[in-house]
């Protein structure tokens, strides 16, 4: 999954602002033993900065091995790693504790537990009424709540523009997905979400979090570069 970034648009960007390119490793994304490999690899080439796509699954053991190897921000071989939303730290850091420290995570969601987000109320209010006693703490919750606001406003405004009755999906894509402007989300996603021919990101922006004391902090966000032409 994560070859999915080693595009000659992704090097030549990280060039330009500045970093050295040094190669590539891949861990599986659940592996079957340590990645005591690949971190020495990277140890010996002195990099301080990895960026992959993984999920928890993978992201996890990974981590514990390079502390075990002491690789991290804050250990003796000073290196960041940086992956991409799958390893919510919302899931990373209850598992993790504090042996997560420094981890960041790119395009993830507020935790569940975060009442200042006005779509985590919103999330939480809905649980409360239909699941008070099997409540859903993943942060896929809220992920799946942007997906429903997103088809809901697709549908919405294409029955603006097509009679039901001849509503095709092609309509919904035309005249609803790619007409959405600005959709509020109730800050789950890290900016509102625009759509349109060639803008199939939704967001211009990506929420950045890190791993401190045990728990997801958020950093900021930056903005999307365009890297990958649609």
């Amino acid at each position: 999954m994560g070859k999915s970034i080693e595009i000659d648009e992704m090097r030549e960007y990280l060039e330009e602002i500045g970093y050295e390119f040094v190669g590539a490793q891949y861990v599986p994304l659940i592996p079957s033993s340590p990645p005591t490999t690949q971190l020495s690899w990277l140890k010996k080439k002195n990099v301080d900065l990895t960026l992959g796509v993984m999920i928890n699954a993978g992201s996890q053991p990974t981590i514990k091995e390079a502390v075990r190897l002491d690789m991290g921000p804050h250990l003796s071989h000073k290196i960041t790693f940086g992956f991409a939303s799958p390893s919510h730290l919302g899931m990373f850091c209850p598992d993790m504790g504090k042996v997560g420290d420094g981890t960041v995570v790119a395009g993830s969601y507020p935790t569940m537990d975060d009442l200042a987000v006005r779509g985590i109320q919103f999330c939480n209010d809905l649980q409360a009424k239909y699941r008070p006693d099997k409540p859903i703490p993943h942060i896929m919750y809220p992920h799946g709540m942007i997906e429903i606001m997103t088809q809901v406003e697709a549908l919405r405004l294409a029955l603006v523009a097509v009679p039901f009755d001849k509503l095709k999906p092609v309509d919904v894509l035309e005249h609803g997905f790619l007409k959405i402007k600005n959709l509020d989300t109730g800050d789950l996603s890290s900016t509102p979400l625009t759509y349109g021919p060639g803008k199939i990101e939704g967001v211009d922006k990506v929420r950045v979090d890190q791993a401190q004391n045990g728990k997801p902090v958020k950093l900021g966000t930056w903005p999307c570069r365009g890297l990958y032409k649609h």
